[in-house]
């Protein structure tokens, strides 16, 4: 037993695995301790309290490994920790849920997850109720009255499994984690490419590793269909949202470069292209007429921010 409990840390074999694996070797060592080769397993596994022979099966010892050798190497800050480390952070902008890996939930989401040790790791832990409060970055709200898309979006129970992988796909093909990436700098509508495979504002610097590359049109009407029914009013024409965004909590001009505002009289958009800024308008009547006013002046980051504040409604005492 010693010889498999050495690699332990490193493989993910399933229970079904295992048994097959330990079969071939009690039905040679059972009749050596003076045991039948077809006793039952159940019992050879079982605890010594309850006339068990006390043998832990193989797959709980490779999950406790796993455990073990996770809470090892991130708290000595190995270089396998920092492994560890990119394969939570890489999961959790996978899965885009905010909390702590063990906080989302196994079942509804398994599906959405690409198989890797670390889910093996989640899924052992979901299944005995162990909560694991990692140290790595978890993902952050951007504004005031935010959210995170994927958690409302397996709240719904009209969404199947299968729906709810097919909308986390385009959600990652997006690059979106948030509601505010999808919105107006207002916070008051949905961007008019909110429900379309254009990539979403970029708000804080990620990367995105599982990110796929093409998708088909009918995972798009459903992601357009799903983020019109539960983020905005049912009867606007105009992508309002029921709970429209407040206060930035970050600074979204690090990596923000244009910024569209709605409103009735209009789109206006200011958009940054190297150390000039431009300004469009467009119309909010059936026949659009756009203008564009180039503002050709160097970057002077006082003035601009004068000049956003009227649009971004930014509280500079709240960025962090």
């Amino acid at each position: 037993m010693k010889t498999l409990e050495y690699p332990m840390a490193a493989t993910t074999l399933t229970k079904e695995h295992w048994d097959a694996l330990m079969s071939p070797i009690l039905r040679i060592c059972l009749p050596k301790g003076g045991y039948s080769s077809n006793f039952p397993h159940a019992i050879m596994c079982g605890p010594t309290d309850f006339g068990g022979q006390g043998l832990m099966h193989p797959w709980y010892n490779q999950e406790l490994s796993h455990l073990e050798t996770f809470w090892e190497e991130t708290s000595l800050e190995s270089h396998t920790g920092e492994l560890f480390g990119n394969l939570v952070e890489t999961l959790r902008l996978e899965l885009g849920f905010p909390g702590y890996l063990t906080s989302i939930p196994y079942t509804r989401m398994e599906m959405c997850a690409t198989t890797s040790w670390i889910t093996k790791l989640w899924a052992s832990s979901s299944m005995f109720n162990m909560q694991i409060h990692d140290p790595f970055p978890l993902l952050r709200l951007s504004r005031v009255n935010d959210q995170h898309i994927m958690p409302t979006l397996a709240a719904d129970p009209h969404l199947s499994d299968m729906d709810l992988q097919h909308l986390n796909e385009c959600r990652m093909f997006k690059e979106a984690v948030t509601l505010a990436h999808l919105t107006t700098v207002c916070g008051r509508y949905l961007e008019q490419s909110a429900t379309t495979p254009q990539k979403a504002h970029t708000l804080q610097t990620c990367t995105w590793l599982r990110k796929p590359t093409h998708l088909p049109p009918s995972y798009w009407t459903l992601w357009k269909t799903t983020i019109l029914l539960l983020f905005t009013h049912p009867t606007s024409t105009k992508g309002e949202l029921t709970s429209p965004l407040d206060e930035w909590t970050i600074d979204p001009t690090q990596n923000w470069t244009w910024w569209p505002h709605r409103s009735d009289s209009g789109t206006r958009t200011l958009c940054q292209k190297g150390n000039l800024y431009h300004h469009s308008y467009t119309a909010p009547h059936r026949s659009r007429r756009q203008t564009r006013l180039r503002i050709n002046t160097p970057y002077r980051k006082s003035e601009i921010e004068i000049n956003f504040v009227k649009i971004l409604f930014f509280d500079n005492s709240r960025a962090g």
